[in-house]
């Protein structure tokens, strides 16, 4: 491939009102699912918030700006933003908090029942 031509495949560079239309409708789902919690964990609230900010921040960016600006940058890793940062830890505590806190199945089982029923 020639320097300068993007892969070969789905490329989002340059679709910003795709980007912007799929960011407000993601806003939306994570308010709704903010305003009808289904969570009984206190540390919810503060993760889909989180996600709320970051959806946000980086919507606003692409707004006024035409992109989403990446301003922290480590030798060999990709560059990202604060929002970036924000929606990622959001995710990850919602996720563990799921495989934690679930509850567990509360299927009765009867303990004088042997091998033969």
């Amino acid at each position: 491939m020639s320097p300068g031509r993007a892969p070969t495949g789905l490329s989002l560079q340059d679709q910003t009102v795709f980007l912007v239309v799929m960011a407000c409708i993601g806003l939306a789902a994570i308010y709704l699912y903010y305003r009808y919690p289904p969570f009984d964990h206190p540390i919810a609230p503060v993760a889909i918030g989180m996600m709320l900010g970051g959806a946000a921040g980086n919507l606003f960016d692409r707004i006024r700006l035409g992109e989403v600006t990446d301003f922290i940058d480590f030798p060999s890793y990709p560059a990202f933003n604060v929002a970036d940062s924000s929606l990622t830890i959001a995710i990850a505590t919602v996720i563990v908090g799921y495989l934690v806190f679930a509850p567990k199945s509360n299927t009765p089982t009867d303990e004088n029942a042997g091998a033969d029923g």
